[in-house]
């Protein structure tokens, strides 16, 4: 299996021959990739909104208050108010049944209490509590102090018993709007659409969860699937190409085909890592996380994910450099690679400065330079196809 690949490899990205690409052909090129990539996320983008979203199923109005583990507070209402969640005429048609029955019971306890006026309420009490409180830590922090500045002027005991007066009166003020707020948040609780509410929550809640849970998982695959089918024919068709312009040794076609077909390739990796994912069972992850939270270390999961990351990293750029030092080792094989050294007058195989009309073999490592033709007998050049001197194949 690995030959199979590895020759797979060989024989589809490997371009044997050495052509260098100017500077502003490289720009024109990274512009290429940029152009093609931006494209590529248009066009999932584009294909993937024709899906029925589950967020449109369960929009922001049921979630946040299914999620709520207050549904008896104001505050868990404040999210809902109508023209931040209203939703158009496709939402409402895709809308879950569930959640169309919390929306409409959310609809009642706002028909009931104007929960704008009781928030604005519970504010300017929680206002005025703040300053109630203020003076109530002022006295307790000054007290001495301020009998201490007055002995002067007045008798002790009458200064003693004005300054608890005042500090009595503010507690008594302080409980006083602690009650008002109680009683706000207990006649809200206690009223019959929120009783309802509550009760249809907590015998539905898992249900709605369970119910969300799958269409998530269901958008997400259906998703991946989308993506894919868009991609792979735009994978193949670049791919293909590739291989054409490799085999015919054209280098600026085939540099070209091979960054669109990475480029294609990105998204297309991303979506089949994400839909495998999606499917695979989360089982063996969640004993794996749970195991190191129960030994109260979760330090050791960087140190797992920072050794993965390395091994990982490290085969990579072994293969790579292997595949670069093979690469260089077949190139002196190719005919672009003959051509380039005849036309700078060196050695193919070492490189050595050598002359391709006086030499027979480079002194340096025996390759041989000339033959004789079989066509007219004169010697001419062994790495160039036909004959210098008759201009027949010689080779």
């Amino acid at each position: 299996m690995k030959e199979v690949f590895k020759n797979f490899y060989k024989n589809n990205f490997v371009f044997k021959g050495k052509e260098k690409l100017s500077k502003l052909a490289i720009i024109f090129i990274v512009l290429l990739d940029l152009f093609v990539f931006s494209i590529l996320q248009m066009g999932v983008d584009f294909q993937v909104k024709v899906l029925n979203s589950p967020y449109n199923s369960y929009n922001s109005t049921c979630k946040n208050i299914v999620t709520s583990s207050k549904i008896e507070s104001l505050n868990s209402y404040y999210y809902t108010n109508e023209n931040r969640y209203k939703y158009n005429t496709i939402q409402k048609e895709n809308i879950s049944s569930k959640c169309k029955e919390v929306i409409s019971l959310i609809d009642n306890v706002k028909k009931e209490h104007s929960i704008k006026e009781l928030r604005k309420t519970k504010r300017l009490i929680n206002k005025e509590l703040a300053s109630v409180n203020t003076q109530i830590n002022f006295y307790r922090q000054n007290y001495n102090t301020s009998l201490f500045e007055n002995i002067q002027t007045q008798n002790k005991e009458e200064l003693n018993s004005e300054v608890k007066d005042k500090y009595n009166n503010y507690l008594a003020k302080r409980k006083e709007l602690n009650t008002k707020i109680n009683q706000i948040d207990k006649n809200f609780a206690s009223s019959k659409s929120v009783k309802k509410l509550s009760s249809y929550i907590n015998e539905n809640k898992e249900l709605i969860k369970e119910d969300y849970k799958a269409k998530v998982k269901a958008y997400e695959v259906k998703k991946d699937l989308i993506t894919l089918a868009f991609l792979l024919p735009l994978l193949l068709v670049s791919f293909f190409a590739m291989k054409k312009y490799m085999l015919k040794e054209n280098y600026i076609l085939y540099i070209i085909a091979k960054n669109v077909l990475v480029i294609v390739s990105i998204p297309t990796v991303v979506s089949f890592i994400s839909l495998v994912y999606t499917l695979l069972p989360k089982v063996f992850f969640e004993k794996l996380m749970r195991f190191f939270a129960n030994l109260e270390i979760p330090f050791v999961v960087y140190y797992f994910a920072l050794a993965v990351l390395v091994v990982v990293f490290t085969f990579i750029i072994i293969r790579v450099q292997k595949k670069y030092k093979e690469s260089n080792s077949q190139f002196q094989n190719t005919s672009m690679s003959k051509i380039e050294s005849y036309n700078k007058s060196i050695c193919n195989n070492c490189n050595n400065k050598i002359n391709y009309e006086t030499m027979n073999f480079c002194p340096n490592c025996q390759n041989k330079i000339r033959v004789k033709c079989k066509a007219c007998g004169d010697m001419t050049v062994d790495s160039l196809k036909y004959c210098s001197s008759c201009g027949e194949e010689h080779n």
